[in-house]
Formats: C-alpha cells, structure tokens, sequence
C-alpha cells in the first residue's frame, strides 16, 4: 500500500480496524456483562450516529413548516391534569362514595 497522502485513501483500510477495535473495547469493558448482541453495537452505533442525525432534522423542518416559523418550536401540550385523568378521578369517587354510602 502506498500512501498518497491523501486521508480518504486510507478510508477503506482504517473503517473495519476501527470496528474491530470498537468490537473489542465493548466487549473488554463489559465481559460481566457479555452478549452477543455486544458483536452488532458498534454497527448499530455507526448507522444510528449517521441516520438519527438526518431524522431529526427532516422532523424539525416539517414541524417548522407546519407552524410557519424558524427557530424553537413549541409543544402543543396544556398544563395541568389531563381531561381523562379528571374523568377516572371522578369515577373513583363516585364509587369510593357509593361503597362507603352501602356500607
């Protein structure tokens, strides 16, 4: 192999020592541990940093677009108890007021 002095030609030799490093480290600092699945992570790490990145930035613009603003979006969510907890609130009294009423 001749080095050409260009980084990206040692792209395709450095990739896979690195993987098999990460495989090693993950398994070493975590042998009490051990699974098989510990042989996937570093995959698994690779493709969720290179994709999860992307969706949430494709999330951002739509939510952007739907709200016609740039910059921090808001949650729609209100503060307080939610109508359903209120409801089975109601409804445990009722019946803790029944209960105590035949009794």
């Amino acid at each position: 192999m001749k080095y050409s002095g260009a980084c990206s030609s040692l792209l395709p030799y450095q990739l896979p020592l690195l993987l098999v490093t990460y495989v090693i480290v993950t398994f070493v600092s975590n042998f009490q541990v051990r699974s098989r699945w510990m042989l996937v992570f570093p995959i698994y790490a690779l493709a969720q940093s290179l994709v999860m990145p992307v969706v949430g930035a494709v999330h951002y613009f739509v939510l952007a677009r739907e709200q016609k603003r740039l910059g921090r979006y808001q949650f729609r969510y209100r503060r307080g108890t939610p109508p359903g907890v209120l409801e089975q609130i109601g409804l445990e009294r009722a019946a803790r007021t029944l209960a105590a009423r035949t009794s």
